[in-house]
């Protein structure tokens, strides 16, 4: 098992190396005036020339490997051509990040390829949270939980791409994709997982309505002494528990700028309760 990690925030001193073989972290702090947890991080690039080396090196077994990318994050500085390629957008830098690990995602997939481990290994692509650029007059994140925050893309290829591409509409949440993964591989999945494997909706198996979804956010309290919010996502509509609760349609309404919670009074209180059950287990 190895792990590669871009961010300090996620330096082994944390002690976020639990369970790993290597880890690779090795920030050098001499080079920052000022250190915080989000200031001191490395480029996509180095983060993969380190991963393509332990790779190669195990390419002969089997392997896990995690690894991280922050390039999409706050300070936006996208390395040349993508920082001028974007300029003339309102968030032109975080376009340029975006674009910028794309073109290493594309680098990532042929260098699979080249050692024959494309067609052998299951392939995960996921964030941890996205980016408010403006909606609801946030920037970043960590504030609000609207999905310009929460909802995240997820991609996963097969083995020999099995099953082709297909997208699917349903909700998932990203506990669930230790225990797919599990499933996928035939392994036992321990009765301690909240998440439940979506693999027999990928197969097209599951006719079942999907767990609802959970979202907080204490950056508010800890920060500035304001309310934490938390979220219930169910089906199609998005419960917040703030001190003015919000309701949001998000297939009619995926902006949420449109609070229901006066009119779906009845179905504001179920999902509050539904909420503090689920928060309560």
């Amino acid at each position: 098992t190895g792990a590669f990690v871009a961010a300090f925030v996620l330096d082994s001193r944390w002690g976020l190396d639990q369970g790993f073989d290597y880890y690779f972290d090795n920030f050098d702090l001499s080079k920052y005036k000022t250190i915080s947890l989000d200031s001191v991080q490395r480029r996509g690039d180095e983060v993969l020339t380190e991963a393509y080396k332990w790779l190669e090196k195990n390419q002969q077994q089997k392997f896990f490997a995690w690894i991280h990318l922050y390039d999409p994050h706050t300070p936006y500085d996208p390395p040349e051509p993508y920082k001028t390629q974007y300029k003339d957008r309102r968030y032109g830098l975080y376009d340029g990040e975006i674009a910028y690990v794309d073109q290493l995602m594309g680098e990532f997939r042929d260098f699979m390829e080249e050692k024959d481990l494309l067609d052998k290994t299951v392939i995960v692509f996921t964030s941890d949270h996205g980016e408010s650029l403006g909606e609801h007059k946030e920037s970043a994140h960590g504030f609000f939980i609207y999905d310009a925050a929460v909802r995240v893309p997820l991609i996963i290829r097969f083995p020999e791409n099995k099953l082709g591409s297909k997208v699917i509409e349903s909700q998932v949440k990203s506990i669930d994709i230790m225990p797919t993964v599990l499933n996928l591989l035939g392994e036992p999945i321990p009765e301690s997982i909240q998440g439940e494997s979506f693999l027999p909706l990928i197969l097209g198996k599951e006719e079942k309505e999907r767990p609802s979804a959970y979202s907080e956010t204490y950056w508010p309290r800890y920060h500035y002494g304001w309310s934490e919010l938390k979220s219930l996502r169910k089906g199609r509509f998005k419960f917040i528990d703030a001190p003015r609760p919000e309701l949001y349609d998000v297939l009619e309404d995926p902006g949420e700028v449109d609070n229901i919670v006066n009119r779906e009074a009845t179905l504001g209180h179920e999902m509050k309760r539904e909420l503090e059950a689920l928060i309560s287990r």
